[in-house]
């Protein structure tokens, strides 16, 4: 089994990649999420025995964000809140992610980053693979206050040894973040340094290695979650 190196995206303030400045600056965002997620789950007595496909329902979830910067580096945090999804089988799984990164500006138009991810499933069994990730976040103007904006990504992702009641799953996984949209700087001149309001399409993959044992070698198994996401970042 290869092991890759990672480009996760980080969740940058989407005005980031629009201005460089020698300053201290903060900003803080909300995003909402309407995901549907479409996981997997196993039939037969043997929780490894064999894999089947399983869709949960559209759900509302937001993202808070905060980050500080300073010149072309900037450090930040973003959550993907506690939410809980229900499933065709009316199971309900409890999912969170927590990203920490730090950027650099390489242009006004790109950024790079290097953090960490970590992801929690919790329901019938505990799914909570986490390791480091690299990064890139880029944007390209189209008028005055509108812009193209485009974060892409891989990682490597491994969980914890297994637990003494049997209820942690140990499968490592392959991280996969893709989100495009466009973002508006808002007229602002007061209280903040800028304001921007984004819409966009995100989908993050997780791809469980060697998770189904339906045959002589194992098989991989994918977790996606995607769906319509809206924002608002203020920098002070």
């Amino acid at each position: 089994m290869k092991a890759r190196i990672a480009f996760a995206a980080t969740l940058l303030v989407c005005g980031t990649a629009h201005a460089q400045s020698d300053d201290l600056s903060f900003s803080v965002g909300l995003k909402a999420w309407s995901t549907t997620w479409s996981g997997f789950t196993y039939v037969g007595p043997k929780f490894d025995e064999k894999l089947t496909p399983l869709q949960a329902g559209n759900k509302l979830v937001w993202i808070p964000s905060a980050s500080v910067g300073w010149g072309t580096l900037r450090g930040s945090i973003s959550a993907y809140a506690p939410a809980d999804h229900r499933f065709e089988d009316s199971k309900i799984n409890r999912r969170q992610e927590t990203d920490f990164n730090l950027a650099w500006l390489v242009t006004p138009g790109l950024a790079l980053s290097a953090g960490y991810k970590r992801v929690s499933q919790i329901g019938e069994y505990r799914y909570r693979p986490a390791g480091p990730v690299l990064g890139a976040s880029a944007s390209a103007p189209l008028t005055g206050t509108l812009a193209l904006y485009g974060n892409l990504g891989l990682g490597r992702l491994k969980t914890p040894g297994k637990s003494a009641d049997g209820k942690e799953v140990v499968f490592d996984a392959d991280y996969q973040l893709a989100e495009v949209g466009l973002s508006w700087a808002l007229p602002i001149d007061r209280f903040v340094s800028a304001m921007n309001l984004t819409a966009g399409y995100r989908m993050q993959v997780l791809v469980s290695k060697n998770a189904g044992k339906d045959s002589q070698e194992g098989r991989d198994a994918r977790d996606l979650t995607q769906g319509f996401a809206v924002g608002l970042t203020m920098r002070f």
